[in-house]
């Protein structure tokens, strides 16, 4: 085509176009370069964006997923750092246990004994209550139980066992009693005798006679108070052992579920980890149960008897109860620290998975910026070089002036 035209100056408009080409590339280098990312809009990246924008959500679930995490193990060891010592309590009452087991203690020295003993499942109960995280009440987080009735029974129980053991104690030792009178009589009755006094001999006969008479009678209390206490026993051992059964019993009752802390530690629904906090509020209320039963028996016990001489086998039987409490504590606090050590590693799986992600995520978004400021340097020289074109093609139509003169 001639440049020899005035109304259409075809090198100027290509000049233009070139121009605003390099400008939109100028224009997009400078905005990667301010931003730092390749991908500012749609339109710089469909499918590169789409991408990104799936990674990030993924990249910012696993990074709460990792503070959540964090939060789950902070509430199980505020729940564990409880039961370690409500089980410091509870090897304490075993211990006391132990000692008020043995009859060389005082009726006294047992009640000192008791209320050491029931202060502790005071305390117990009052933890239950008062240990908290974030306002949940992490040790009595499941329904309540009411033991009132149970160690009601208990007490009464162990009250009957305590007044037949009274009764067979004092018939024995009538028992003894008599059995010595006999024997006094039955010697007197044969020095009598010897002596062939005939009166000595009636006296000391009748005399012996009595005594037999009171010995078979004293024989026959003794005998029925033995019988009662073995029934007592047994029944200690049935009847009232059922409170014991009905406290232990809660130790295996089902969870509702309605208590199950839900940890979420995954970035996507249902990824997380479960731990039964009802478990833990039974073991505690059950805990605080039997302490409280083992106040109310050995203080019963203590009121009967001799100083409680005697009821030692009774109170030591005590101890397999609270062992089996610590046992259950135990397996419960067994089960905290291995959620904990799983949370661990969960924290750690989360945080390699969000850095690995977000690595392939800045590869898609990120702009690299020595490729970007090339290119700008490239566009900003082309920019000059254009805008040098349009003014050399803006002077092309004066040239036909040269004509025209």
């Amino acid at each position: 085509m001639s440049n020899m035209v005035v109304r259409t100056n075809v090198f100027a408009l290509n000049a233009h176009r070139n121009m605003k080409n390099v400008g939109l590339e100028q224009s997009r280098a400078s905005n990667r370069l301010s931003s730092g990312y390749r991908i500012n809009s749609a339109a710089d990246d469909a499918a590169g964006l789409a991408i990104s924008e799936t990674m990030r959500a993924q990249i910012r679930g696993l990074d709460q997923a990792s503070r959540n995490s964090q939060d789950g193990q902070a509430m199980l060891q505020t729940t564990e750092g409880g039961l370690e010592e409500i089980g410091n309590m509870l090897q304490r009452v075993r211990e006391l246990i132990v000692q008020a087991s043995n009859d060389t203690n005082t009726q006294d020295q047992r009640t000192m004994i008791e209320q050491e003993i029931a202060q502790l499942g005071q305390e117990i109960s009052s933890m239950q209550q008062r240990v908290e995280f974030n306002t949940n009440r992490v040790l009595a987080m499941g329904p309540e139980v009411d033991f009132s009735e149970a160690i009601e029974s208990f007490a009464e129980g162990i009250v009957e066992l305590a007044e037949a053991y009274e009764e067979f104690s004092e018939a024995r030792e009538e028992f003894d009693e008599a059995r010595a009178e006999w024997n006094a009589a039955e010697s007197a009755w044969l020095t009598a005798q010897s002596s062939g006094d005939p009166e000595a001999i009636a006296e000391a006969a009748e005399e012996y006679a009595e005594a037999a008479v009171e010995f078979g009678e004293a024989l026959e209390e003794w005998t029925e108070a033995q019988e009662e206490w073995r029934e007592a026993q047994d029944e200690w051992s049935g009847e009232f052992a059922g409170a014991r059964s009905e406290i232990l019993g809660e130790f295996r009752s089902a969870s509702s579920n309605n208590h199950v802390a839900w940890f979420q530690v995954g970035a996507n629904a249902d990824q997380g980890i479960q731990f039964d906090f009802e478990t833990v509020s039974r073991v505690v209320a059950v805990s605080g149960a039997l302490v409280s039963m083992v106040a109310q028996g050995m203080v019963t016990l203590g009121t009967h008897g001799d100083g409680g001489v005697g009821h030692g086998e009774a109170l030591s039987s005590m101890a397999s109860d609270i062992q089996t409490a610590l046992d259950e504590l135990n397996s419960v606090r067994a089960n905290l620290g291995a959620v904990q050590n799983r949370m661990d590693y969960t924290m750690r799986s989360l945080d390699v998975s969000s850095e690995n992600l977000s690595d392939s995520e800045s590869r898609v978004r990120n702009a690299d910026m020595a490729r970007e400021m090339m290119r700008f340097t490239m566009s900003n020289v082309l920019q000059q070089a254009s805008i040098s074109m349009l003014s050399q093609a803006n002077q092309m139509p004066n040239n036909l002036l040269q004509i025209l003169r």
